[in-house]
């Protein structure tokens, strides 16, 4: 029993010294990490304290395009836009990691437009920013403003 248990213990010395054992470099781990993000995608889009509730991101991008089309409503109801009836603005809305909203706008050459516009913005609530891994990240989104008449008949 001795030789058997003498053996034994040989053999698992020898299998041991055989394994490699290499310590992982921190610095490389931490690149190899970095390179497994995607960068282009969020985990969380960012939102309005008022959408926080819809768990599906459809249900969520709808609550925050609603959000802006109601707030923004009021700031286009008057007859001088006459030149945007029936358009459509596209819109790059940034949203910091701090929850600051800020938009740009494209072809936009109608100064009362644009005054109008940059109310309507500045008059937004503040955004929850973009979540990416547990921290908030700044972002970009791009959206259609549709602009509609009513047509009414007197």
């Amino acid at each position: 029993m001795s030789r058997f248990l003498y053996f034994f213990v040989a053999v698992l010395l020898v299998s041991c010294s055989e394994l490699s054992f290499k310590k992982s470099d921190q610095v490389q781990l931490l690149q190899n990490e970095k390179n497994a993000i995607d960068w282009k995608t969020v985990d969380d889009w960012p939102t309005f304290s008022n959408c926080i509730k819809e768990s599906n991101l459809q249900n969520r991008w709808d609550c925050i395009t609603t959000t802006i089309q109601e707030h923004c409503g009021v700031f286009f109801m008057i007859d001088e836009l006459v030149n945007f009836k029936n358009d459509t603005l596209w819109a790059t809305l940034y949203v910091s990691n701090t929850g600051v909203l800020k938009m740009n706008f494209t072809q936009i050459s109608d100064s009362l437009m644009n005054q109008m516009l940059q109310e309507c913005v500045s008059s937004l609530p503040q955004m929850i920013p973009a979540i990416k891994r547990g921290q908030p990240v700044n972002c970009e989104l791009r959206l259609p403003l549709v602009f509609k008449t009513i047509e009414t008949h007197l």
